[in-house]
């Protein structure tokens, strides 16, 4: 019986997860992991140019989701903007909330990108990350405060910067931890409300 293409690439996907996972991208070998599928490293060669484009293609759900969260017409802060009825308090938990739900249902993918990726073209994404969550804070923050933040020299830039690194460490809690559902709901809203409560307080009443 002749095993379909499709197949043997699934093969190659799962065993490259394990392996990764479990000694991550310098350390992963690809004939170890053609080997546990019975398969020869000149075909995982077919379906991959090379060890990172391997690894990538485990990481792309993660991505995926991260790229999507910061464009403007998905952003779940901007889809609400315009209602001035809203409650931030509320909408900053729900997008929390968005935000975990997502890396528990892909937290594999997660936990290669944010663990497992030195060596790899991946190992600075989490900088990325960084940089576009620094780049759309001024859009939250004017959902926070109702105004438009034309001039940016109101907010600190290190501030900014700070405050993205603690948005990339709730990810990565998330992730390392792998915490329960009431546990998830938890973390969410204390997190939440350090985060709303803290943006409110520093700059509602400088821009009001």
């Amino acid at each position: 019986m002749q095993v379909k293409k499709e197949d043997i690439r699934e093969k190659i996907i799962n065993s490259a997860r394990r392996e990764f996972l479990e000694h991550g991208y310098v350390e992963a070998s690809l004939r170890v992991i053609a080997k546990k599928e019975n398969l020869t490293k000149g075909a995982i060669y077919s379906y991959f140019e090379n060890k990172d484009a391997l690894f990538c293609e485990l990481a792309a759900p993660a991505i995926s989701l991260i790229e999507s969260a910061f464009q403007h017409d998905k952003c779940y802060y901007a889809s609400k903007a315009k209602d001035s009825l809203v409650d931030s308090y509320e909408v900053t938990i729900q997008s929390f909330k968005i935000c975990a739900q997502a890396v528990l249902d892909n937290h594999e993918s997660f936990k290669l990108l944010f663990f497992c990726s030195a060596g790899s073209s991946l190992q600075n994404y989490k900088e990325r990350i960084i940089q576009i969550y620094s780049q759309n804070f001024y859009k939250v923050l004017s959902f926070f405060t109702k105004k438009e933040l034309c001039d940016k020299g109101v907010i600190n830039e290190m501030f900014i910067h700070t405050l993205a690194t603690t948005y990339v460490s709730f990810l990565e809690e998330i992730v390392l931890h792998e915490p329960k559902r009431k546990e998830v709901d938890d973390y969410v809203e204390q997190m939440a409300i350090f985060v709303h409560s803290g943006i409110e307080k520093l700059y509602y009443h400088q821009t009001r």
